[in-house]
C-alpha cells in the first residue's frame, strides 16, 4: 500500500476497474428517486479534476483562471459532472 494516492491515481485505478461507466439510464426501480445523470463519468471525470487543481494559485495563473468569470452556468455544469460520478460509483456498489 502507498503512504498517499494523488486524485489522478484513484481516477486511473476506478477507469482500470471500470467504476466509471454506468449508464445513464436509471433502472426503472429507482426512475422515480433518482435523478438520471447528464454525463458519462468516465468522460468528465477528468474535467472536475483540472477545475479541481485550480484552487492552487499558480494553476490558476497558468491557466488564466478568475474566479469572477465563473457563473451560475458554470457551476450546474459541474454540479451535473459530479452527480454523475457519484451516481456511476453508487451504481458500481
Amino acid at each position: 500500500m502507498p503512504d498517499s494516492v494523488a486524485f489522478h491515481d484513484l481516477i486511473e485505478a476506478a477507469k482500470e476497474l471500470d467504476l466509471l461507466s454506468a449508464p445513464t439510464a436509471v433502472p426503472s426501480d429507482l426512475a422515480g428517486d433518482v435523478e438520471a445523470p447528464k454525463d458519462l463519468a468516465k468522460d468528465v471525470v477528468d474535467t472536475i479534476r483540472r477545475f479541481r487543481n485550480l484552487i492552487h494559485p499558480a494553476r490558476a495563473l497558468k491557466d488564466s483562471f478568475t474566479p469572477m468569470s465563473f457563473t451560475a452556468d458554470d457551476l450546474q455544469k459541474l454540479k451535473d459532472m459530479y452527480w454523475s460520478v457519484v451516481y456511476s460509483l453508487l451504481y458500481n456498489l
